[in-house]
């Protein structure tokens, strides 16, 4: 056996109470973190066949922590920060940006996409458009420019040394002195609200929302059980990105199911699916991969 791991008999489930630790299956897959409850026999028969064990490694304490966050480990997917020239980064024409408001109680936070830049003098960017017009940004204005790149954040503070509207509108910022840097991993989560439908192997199509995505899988709310442990599922869900729609149409397999009470902020009330993705058209990995990682700078107000 693992070291660090030790079977839960299925007398010590208690059904319709929150898990005091966290189950996985034989092949140490999480099946339901602490905190979930297993709502029916038929539920507990279903993840007893399959093995159940505990970590006993982790405190019943450290456990009930984590639960309060869906991932704990998402929650420090961030590392340490280090500084970096922008000349440094492999940074493409067309990368997108976000710049927020710099000024204190300026809340202003646009999309925009990286032209260019002359090391030493200045960055060029598009100007951001709000409902199909051109923002109104004018000179000396102050944003925190924020970025991803490969599987980092980065972040730098410009001001506006000219904005232009020939041959097309985009703006002069000030060439950053440096740039901060955080890495993160694969695993790190989004917080999203995405309408899903997710059809199962008999044709039966769940409708539900998703909660938080990476670039490995989803948690998804819906009102009935979407499936069981391991069946598959044909998800179809639509982000938008640079204000152009992409319908996404990934398969997920059923890693844990259970019941959200709604007390978790963040996770509305509902049978929650720990979903993994499986197959990804490649066509659509580029735009998922986006969709992530703008959800990630949006959320990146601490840094």
């Amino acid at each position: 056996m693992e070291t660090g791991f030790m079977p839960v008999r299925k007398a010590d489930v208690a059904i319709g109470k929150p898990l005091p630790y966290s189950l996985y299956d034989g092949d140490r897959n999480l099946l339901l973190r602490a905190g979930c409850i297993v709502q029916t026999q038929n539920q507990l028969d279903q993840l007893s066949a399959k093995g159940l064990y505990r970590n006993s490694s982790r405190s019943v304490a450290r456990d009930r922590h984590d639960s309060v966050v869906p991932d704990a480990e998402a929650a420090n997917d961030r590392q340490r920060e280090a500084t970096f020239a922008l000349d440094e980064l492999k940074l493409s024409i067309g990368d997108a940006l976000q710049l927020q408001g710099a000024a204190e109680g300026d809340t202003s936070r646009f999309p925009a996409k990286l032209i260019g830049f002359v090391k030493g003098r200045s960055v060029l960017v598009t100007t951001p458009t709000v409902d199909g017009k051109v923002a109104f940004i004018r000179e000396g204005q102050s944003f925190v420019v924020r970025m991803f790149c490969g599987t980092s954040a980065y972040a730098f503070t410009a001001s506006v040394i000219k904005p232009a509207s020939v041959p097309f509108p985009h703006l002069h910022l000030t060439y950053p002195s440096s740039v901060r840097g955080l890495a993160v991993r694969r695993g790190a989560r989004a917080r999203v609200r995405i309408i899903v439908a997710a059809s199962d192997a008999k044709g039966k199509v769940h409708a539900g929302t998703l909660c938080d995505v990476s670039l490995g899988g989803a948690l998804m709310i819906c009102t009935h059980p979407p499936g069981e442990i391991g069946d598959t599922l044909k998800l179809k869900f639509r982000v938008t990105l640079n204000e152009v729609e992409h319908y996404l149409h990934p398969e997920a397999v059923v890693r844990s199911v259970a019941v959200s009470d709604g007390s978790v902020e963040g996770i509305p009330a509902g049978y929650q699916a720990g979903l993994q993705f499986v197959m990804i058209p490649p066509e659509e990995s580029l735009a998922l991969t986006a969709c992530v990682y703008e959800s990630l700078l949006r959320e990146s107000g601490d840094f």
